[in-house]
C-alpha cells in the first residue's frame, strides 16, 4: 500500500510523510482532509488566502472513574460482556457469570484517515469485528467531531455495499472505537496489484465482466449514500472491500459529508461547525480526486464528483494504469487532476499486454465518466446503472463503426431468437445476393480477359 501525505500549508519548506506501507516515496495517493495540530495521515492543501480555522486545542476524554478498566485481553473500559457461561454438567445445565472484557484484539489490519484498525473478537456474541480506534494524535474537538460523524454516517447507511456498524466505546487508555463487521477476504488495491504483476489465477477469475461487477457493487452504494444526501469523497481501491463471495463493500466514511438534508430530519449542522472544510480546502486522495475536488471548490463538489472517483478506479480497473499521469509530488498531481485530461476512446492507454483491451462500447463508457466537466458526465449513479444494463443487454451507443457493426449484431441476433423463419429468410436472401454479386463480378472479369 502507498503511503499517505500530511501537509498543513502548500508554503511550508516540509512535510510529515505518514508511511504506511514499506516504500515512502510517492506522496501522491495521500488523504487530504481538515488540517490537525498532531502529525496524522490527514491533512489540509489551503489556498494562502483560504479563511483561518479555529484553533483545535487538546481535548481530554474523560473516563468514569467508578467503572473498571480491563487491560488483560480487552479493549473497553468498563464494557464487560453480559452474557453468561453455559456449562453441561453430568446431564445438567449450569448457567454461570463469567464477566471478562467484552471485545479482544487479534492483530492490526491497517491504518485510515481517522485512526487504526483492528481485528477483533466479541466474546458477548461469538464473532469476529473490525475494530477502529481514534488514533492517539487525532484527540482534538475537530478530530473527535469527525470520528462522531464516521460512527453516524456509518450507523444511518443501512445497504448491503456498506459495512454495518455494532458498537461504540472507549478503550482502556480513553480512546473512542467502533466496530463493524469483518469483511473476510482483500482490497480492491490489492487485486489490482495481483492483476499488475500478471498472475494468471487471478486474470482467470477476474475477467472484464467480473470487474465490472465489483464496479456496480461501489455504484450500488453510492447510490444509496446519495438517497441519503451523503457525499463519500475518498473512494480508492484501498477504500473497497471484496468478500470472499463477491461481496464489494466501499468503506472508510471518515471524510463523508451530509449535503442538504439532515438524516435525522432537519437541517445537518455538519457544515456549520469550524471544523468543516472552508473554500480553498481540499479532500480526498489527489490520485482519485475529481478536477472540482483538487480545486477545492465546495460549492461544485457533489455527488457527481463521487461518480468521477469511482470511474478513475473502474479506469485503473480494467487498464491496471494510473489515470493521473503526475505522481512525483503531490502539488503537482493536484495541478494535473484540477485541470483533467480528454481521455480517447482510441488511445494505446487501453491497451496492456497482460490482457486483451477492454471492448470498444465500454471505452467510450469509461471516457464520458471521465470527462473534466460535471455537466459532460453521467449525472447520478442510477443513471450509470442503468446505462451498464443497457450495455450488457446490447444496447449500445454508436459512436464509431465498431460500435455500428455490434449494435447491427444484436439487432440480428434478436431477430434470430424471436423469428428464426424470418431470420432464415433473412440469412437466405443475403447469401443468394452475395452469390448473385459474386457470379457478376466473375462474369465481369472474364469479359475483360
Amino acid at each position: 500500500m502507498l503511503p499517505s501525505l500530511a501537509l498543513h500549508d502548500p508554503a511550508a519548506t516540509d512535510a510529515t510523510l505518514m508511511a504506511k506501507g514499506p516504500a515512502a516515496s510517492a506522496a501522491t495517493d495521500a488523504t487530504l482532509m481538515a488540517a490537525e495540530p498532531a502529525p496524522s495521515s490527514v491533512a489540509t492543501v489551503a489556498a494562502p488566502d483560504a479563511p483561518q480555522r479555529v484553533d483545535d486545542s487538546a481535548v481530554t476524554l474523560a473516563v468514569a472513574s467508578a467503572l473498571p478498566t480491563y487491560t488483560d485481553e480487552g479493549v473497553g473500559v468498563g464494557r464487560i460482556t453480559v452474557l453468561p457461561r453455559l456449562i453441561t454438567h453430568d446431564d445438567e445445565l449450569r448457567v454461570e457469570q463469567h464477566t471478562r472484557a467484552r471485545y479482544s484484539v487479534e492483530r492490526s489490519l491497517g491504518a485510515g484517515a481517522m485512526g487504526e484498525v483492528e481485528l477483533g473478537e466479541d466474546h458477548d456474541i461469538g464473532r469476529r469485528v473490525a475494530l477502529k480506534r481514534l488514533g492517539s494524535g487525532l484527540q482534538s474537538p475537530a478530530a473527535v467531531a469527525r470520528f462522531v460523524d464516521e460512527v453516524r454516517t456509518m450507523g444511518a447507511l443501512d445497504h448491503p455495499n456498506i459495512t454495518p456498524i455494532y458498537d461504540v466505546g472507549r478503550d482502556e487508555r480513553g480512546r473512542l472505537f467502533f466496530t463493524m463487521k469483518y469483511v473476510e477476504g482483500h482490497s480492491l488495491e490489492d487485486l489490482i496489484e495481483r492483476l499488475r504483476k500478471g498472475d494468471p489465477e487471478t486474470h482467470a477469475h477476474y475477467p472484464f465482466a467480473r470487474r465490472l461487477d465489483v464496479f456496480v457493487g461501489i455504484l450500488n452504494a453510492l447510490a444509496y449514500a446519495h438517497e441519503q444526501g451523503i457525499l463519500h469523497r475518498d473512494i480508492k481501491p484501498a477504500n473497497i472491500m471484496l468478500g470472499e463471495h463477491g461481496e464489494v463493500r466501499l468503506m472508510d466514511w471518515g471524510i463523508a459529508r451530509r449535503g442538504g438534508k439532515s438524516l435525522s430530519g432537519g437541517t445537518s449542522t455538519q457544515a456549520e461547525r469550524p471544523d468543516m472544510t472552508h473554500d480553498g480546502a481540499v479532500l480526498g486522495t489527489p490520485l482519485y480526486m475529481s478536477p472540482e475536488q483538487a480545486r477545492g471548490d465546495q460549492a461544485a463538489i457533489d455527488a457527481r464528483s463521487d461518480l468521477y472517483s469511482a470511474f478513475v478506479v473502474l479506469y485503473e480497473l480494467l487498464t491496471l494504469r494510473r489515470f493521473v499521469r503526475e505522481e512525483s509530488n503531490v502539488y503537482a498531481t493536484l495541478e494535473e487532476v484540477s485541470v483533467g485530461r480528454v481521455l480517447s476512446s482510441w488511445s494505446t492507454e487501453w491497451h496492456h499486454e497482460l490482457q486483451p483491451s477492454p471492448p470498444t462500447e465500454w471505452r467510450y463508457f469509461v471516457s464520458k465518466g471521465l470527462s473534466a466537466d460535471p455537466k459532460e458526465r453521467y449525472q447520478s449513479a442510477a443513471e450509470v446503472l442503468d446505462v451498464i444494463e443497457g450495455i450488457r443487454s446490447g444496447r449500445i451507443a454508436v459512436h464509431c463503426p465498431i460500435t455500428f457493426y455490434k449494435v447491427i449484431q444484436h439487432r440480428i441476433g434478436k431477430l434470430a431468437d424471436a423469428s428464426p423463419g424470418k431470420f432464415m429468410l433473412l440469412l437466405f436472401g443475403t447469401l443468394t445476393g452475395l452469390l448473385g454479386l459474386a457470379g457478376l463480378a466473375g462474369v465481369g472479369i472474364a469479359s475483360l480477359v
